[in-house]
């Protein structure tokens, strides 16, 4: 009877998980989407609580300990900030996003299968998300928008953070075929997942979509001790995959988002035009990084590099680069605060590679891929980006205690 009543306990939290992560894309134009996101954590607190027969262990991990460096230190460099506002209103995120933390990771710590569990939620919520996105916007709305090789307009969110989450669900649904090398239902749900990838026309979707399927692929396939006797199965099988990827990037839905990717090459290489988004990019990350130049230790205050913008180009926009906003806005200090958690993710990937459980390419592979996103996009205040790190932070744990078994996921102590 215990045992049932925790797994429908398990089932309300999955469930409360799923609609907290898809209210940080849905909801984040609405300020009471904070209030959605506390209801959802009091509810999984009091249930994991109730799990524990009340017993609640307060642990302070090294996840958390780091995020409330973090927040603190949006809250000081309030002190020197441009504008102290906009400094205490980003601490007060980073506590809110530090209390969400604590509590969906003390569940987390004592489920069964953390892993598993969290990727369901994000695959789920990614799918979710996309078919909310397609009723949203109407069928014939966007269809009419793919008929024209259009751009999908931002409406009830952005829609490069709409790309990005269904390309990092159709990554978990591909990882999982090529790992249990067996057809699921719910890979069906990849199909309108890339098509409103495409219609997004965001370069950093079709990215994590390109680079994903292409890490799980060669990660899974290219094992040492195997390597000899797969060359031939594994080349034929990157011919196949490449041949399939270029016939899906030749359909006319996705010609916007090819154009938009030979501009982005274009700023690197010099040959070609680009366009006016890749140009106002490369202004931002330039005069971001001329402010780290003149304040390299402090900063102008986390949340503040905006007002650079607005003086230097008449535009109020971050800077388009997690990089580089830390280094302008928070100074060598609050960039080496943020980034110590995944310098000590890398590491500990790296160091563990030898005790790789289930979950460990995925991990590795959202992990790196969305490390290098932080290029295109500001990460240090987003919700969903605390998930994905409360995500590779349990791997690590995991690799550090032990592995788990292939087949089943279950522990298996070294």
């Amino acid at each position: 009877m215990k045992l049932k009543i925790n797994y429908e306990k398990d089932i309300i939290i999955r469930v409360l998980m799923i609609i907290l992560f898809c209210s940080f894309t849905v909801l984040s134009t609405y300020t009471w989407g904070r209030y959605l996101m506390l209801g959802c954590l009091a509810f999984i607190f009091i249930l994991d609580a109730s799990q524990q027969h009340f017993m609640y262990k307060i642990t302070i991990s090294r996840f958390v300990l780091t995020v409330a460096f973090f927040a603190f230190y949006a809250l000081i460099s309030s002190l020197w900030a441009t504008d102290a506002a906009d400094a205490i209103s980003k601490a007060r995120t980073l506590f809110e996003l530090l209390l969400m933390i604590f509590v969906v990771e003390h569940y987390y710590r004592e489920h069964k299968d953390p892993l598993a569990e969290l990727f369901l939620v994000i695959k789920w919520s990614s799918f979710i998300v996309v078919i909310y996105s397609f009723l949203f916007y109407g069928m014939e709305t966007l269809i009419a928008i793919a008929a024209a090789e259009e751009r999908m307009e931002n409406e009830y969110a952005n829609i490069n953070t709409i790309g990005m989450l269904a390309a990092v669900g159709v990554v978990i649904q591909l990882e999982e075929l090529i790992r249990k090398k067996r057809w699921s239902w719910s890979a069906a749900f990849c199909i309108p997942s890339v098509f409103l990838l495409a219609l997004t026309q965001s370069r950093k979707a079709l990215l994590i979509f390109l680079i994903g399927f292409f890490m799980v692929f060669f990660l899974h396939n290219t094992v040492d001790k195997e390597l000899k006797k797969k060359v031939v199965k594994i080349c034929f099988a990157t011919l196949v995959a490449v041949g399939f990827v270029y016939l899906l990037l030749s359909l006319p839905v996705f010609e916007g988002t090819m154009i938009r990717m030979k501009t982005m090459l274009a700023s690197f290489t010099g040959v070609g035009l680009v366009d006016s988004s890749t140009i106002l990019r490369h202004q931002l990350t330039a005069i971001g990084w001329q402010q780290f130049i003149k304040t390299p230790v402090l900063g102008v205050g986390i949340g503040n590099p905006h007002h650079l913008a607005l003086m230097h180009l008449r535009r109020d926009a971050y800077l388009h680069n997690n990089f580089i906003e830390l280094l302008a806005g928070g100074g060598l200090v609050g960039f080496a605060i943020y980034y110590s958690m995944y310098a000590y993710l890398f590491v500990t990937f790296w160091r563990q590679r030898k005790n790789k459980n289930v979950y460990f390419t995925l991990c590795f592979t959202i992990m790196t891929i969305l490390f290098f996103m932080d290029y295109g996009w500001v990460s240090y205040y987003s919700k969903i980006n605390y998930m994905y790190l409360l995500l590779y932070f349990l791997e690590a744990e995991a690799l550090k205690k032990g592995s788990f078994d292939a087949t089943s996921g279950s522990v298996v102590s070294l």
